[in-house]
């Protein structure tokens, strides 16, 4: 930007002024040779410019490969990222699965208790709400799984199950 005033300069000239205004009673003729006028145009600004706007584009470049790069690192470390709160809440799932059947199990022998009226009320209302509690925790984690797959999913741009098949890891 600095040299970009050169590009208005010019090299113009006329070798054979004479030709313009030739006069047809001379005998002579046309005193001049070569008959036509010649233009020579340079926009210097290009000598200066041009290397300029050459360094600027690579720099350009090389910095928007760097940004690429620094986006391909932050995009492998999300995929991780979000890989490990899909396995941290799929085990935490199947664990929950085994707290919930142990706590089915302890209601039934509550239920069967109550029934039979060898425990209280209040036992059968609280079995009944640790159940509940533990259903309804069952129920959450299910629903991280299902988000945390989503957002897995999306970072990858396919289903998981077809990535993990591509990359041979089992999908259990």
């Amino acid at each position: 930007s600095k040299t970009f005033w050169t590009n208005s300069l010019t090299a113009s000239f006329n070798l054979n002024e004479g030709n313009i205004q030739s006069k047809n009673d001379s005998a002579l003729g046309n005193f001049f040779f070569p008959r036509y006028n010649f233009n020579l145009s340079l926009p210097m600004g290009l000598i200066f410019s041009r290397p300029k706007e050459t360094k600027r584009a690579k720099a350009l470049f090389e910095e928007t490969m760097i940004q690429r790069d620094i986006t391909k690192q932050q995009l492998r470390q999300n995929i991780k990222n979000s890989y490990q709160n899909y396995l941290t809440n799929k085990y935490l799932l199947a664990f929950q699965d085994a707290v919930l059947q142990d706590g089915g199990l302890l209601l039934s022998q509550v239920q069967a208790k109550f029934e039979s009226n060898q425990t209280a009320l209040e036992n059968f209302i609280n079995s009944t709400k640790r159940y509940n509690g533990e259903l309804v925790r069952k129920l959450t984690l299910l629903r991280d799984v299902n988000n945390s797959k989503t957002i897995l999913e999306n970072y990858i741009g396919m289903p998981l199950e077809d990535a993990l098949r591509a990359i041979n890891v089992s999908p259990n």
